[in-house]
């Protein structure tokens, strides 16, 4: 990948952490097990995660968005900082870092719990943001949101991300960036029903989308949408042409942590 690709992410960070170590009796309050944590390790999540794919693949990258003033901040940028990111966080006092913990046994995932505030992000770090924001725009090739409903992509964000050459758009909800008419919005399953406002499982998800395809296109505002499928791979939709399917090597839940974030990166550095 050429080195003097310029990326800048924005949007919602977190850390994720893996506390680990084997269960040795079972809790006399209760019948659950007690794990005896004999380590931990902590990365990037969310944006994190994906500016740190960025980073992995060769491009230059800047991520832009807020923690808050707590240990999780410190370990997110010490881990940011070792991956290459140039991680530009605005400090939001009295808000939490957004952290995502996962105890494991082995193999087994055994309890996940999260830390975070999802409300918008005050007005004073919603200014920070934009000018860190509007610094690193004019040098950036590729620009990419990530949007996990968690605060930091607020109206006046996107507003700021309107109108950019090659903007790529990872959000929990595609509706909101419509009028920022994005190069390419990647909603999974879940998602992709969110946009097009229906509900359910459907047995055949891929018959499903490719028969949306033009809504698809068109709730999205995007020149390009990429349903992102888990195990049956995704489907590339694009104006006046039938999608393209891709296809996936299924992996174990617990091994597919993240991988919306690394797809979406290495997407980003594809277009």
């Amino acid at each position: 990948m050429d080195s003097e690709i310029q990326a800048v992410v924005i949007g919602d960070a977190m850390l994720d952490s893996w506390l680990r170590g084997p269960v040795k009796r079972i809790a006399q309050e209760a019948p659950v097990p007690v794990v005896s944590v004999e380590a931990t390790d902590d990365a990037p999540g969310g944006a994190g995660n994906a500016a740190a794919n960025l980073a992995a693949l060769g491009a230059r990258v800047r991520l832009i968005g807020t923690v808050g003033d707590d240990d999780c901040a410190d370990k997110l940028a010490r881990a940011l900082g070792l991956l290459g990111v140039d991680a530009r966080m605005v400090t939001v006092p009295g808000r939490r870092t957004p952290h995502k913990q996962r105890l494991m046994v082995g193999e087994q995932l055994i309890a996940r719990y999260d830390e975070e505030d999802r409300e918008p992000i005050p007005a004073e770090a919603e200014t920070r943001v934009i000018a860190e924001l509007r610094e690193a725009l004019p040098g950036a090739d590729v620009v990419i949101a990530c949007d996990y409903e968690a605060g930091v992509c607020t109206d006046a964000v996107r507003r700021a991300l309107t109108g950019l050459p090659l903007l790529v758009v990872d959000a929990h909800a595609i509706g909101p960036w419509r009028a920022c008419a994005p190069s390419a919005v990647l909603p999974n399953y879940r998602e992709a029903l969110r946009l097009l406002r229906e509900d359910g499982d459907r047995a055949d998800r891929i018959r499903f989308l490719t028969e949306r395809s033009e809504r698809l296109l068109a709730e999205s505002g995007a020149r390009m949408v990429v349903t992102t499928l888990d195990g049956e791979g995704t489907l590339l939709h694009r104006p006046g042409l039938p999608p393209y399917r891709t296809y996936a090597e299924p992996a174990p839940d617990h091994m597919a942590t993240g991988a919306g974030d690394t797809f979406t990166a290495a997407f980003a550095l594809w277009l």
